[in-house]
């Protein structure tokens, strides 16, 4: 996948949350953050098709932890601008628990 990868993100933040959840997804996808991860995540997902969350940050360098992080929020926005889309839920091989499974759109 290039970076000329195409996304209008949705908002993300609730009318309900603070004012500082709102600021930091402005910054985050005012920034390039937001798409750059998203380019990371959908890469990952091209190699390793059918994996949960957990299963494509296992792949990922870096903390493990915080690539889990990236790939639980970046899923549902590549979901949105349409590159990728959630399959069955199966027991995740890397947490041993029932998780969403992401596909790449053809």
């Amino acid at each position: 996948m290039t970076n000329q990868l195409l996304m209008n993100f949705r908002p993300t933040t609730r009318k309900t949350d603070p004012l500082t959840s709102k600021a930091a997804e402005i910054k985050v996808t005012n920034s390039g953050t937001r798409k750059s991860h998203c380019l990371l995540v959908l890469e990952v997902l091209k190699e390793n098709n059918g994996s949960t969350y957990s299963e494509l940050a296992a792949r990922m360098d870096g903390d493990f932890y915080r690539m889990q992080d990236i790939c639980h929020k970046r899923l549902p926005d590549l979901a949105s601008a349409g590159y990728a889309k959630r399959g069955t839920v199966r027991i995740c091989k890397i947490v041993n628990s029932p998780c969403q499974t992401w596909w790449i759109v053809n």
